[in-house]
C-alpha cells in the first residue's frame, strides 16, 4: 500500500483496465465502421458479405438439404413442409387429424 485510502492501489488498477478495454472497444468500433464506410461507399461488396455471412453459416456439406432440393414434397420423401418430414407412428392414423388451428 501506498500510504493512501484503503483499497486505492486496487481501485486505480480497475480503473487502468477499465481505460484498456475502452481503447480496445474504440478501435473495434473504428473497425466496424470502416466496413459499413465500405459498404455504402460500394454497393456490390453488399453482395459479397453476403455471400461470405451464408457460407459461415451453413458451409459447404452441411447435413440436411435446402427446402425444395432433394427429400421436399411427396415425390421425394418428405412432406412438402421445407425439409420437415412427419414420421408416423404405429397405430397413427393421418386421417384421424384436425390439423393446427
Amino acid at each position: 500500500m501506498t500510504g493512501g485510502l484503503p483499497g486505492e492501489d486496487r481501485a486505480q488498477e480497475g480503473l487502468e483496465h477499465l481505460q484498456g478495454a475502452a481503447i480496445e472497444l474504440i478501435g473495434a468500433l473504428r473497425a466496424f465502421l470502416d466496413v459499413a464506410e465500405e459498404l455504402v461507399r460500394e454497393p456490390a461488396a453488399v453482395a459479397a458479405l453476403v455471400r461470405l455471412a451464408g457460407s459461415a453459416v451453413r458451409p459447404p456439406g452441411a447435413a440436411g438439404t435446402p427446402p425444395g432440393g432433394p427429400g421436399d414434397g411427396p415425390e421425394g420423401g418428405g412432406d412438402g413442409a421445407g425439409g420437415v418430414e412427419r414420421i408416423p407412428l404405429a397405430g397413427d392414423d393421418p386421417g384421424d387429424r384436425a390439423g393446427p388451428g
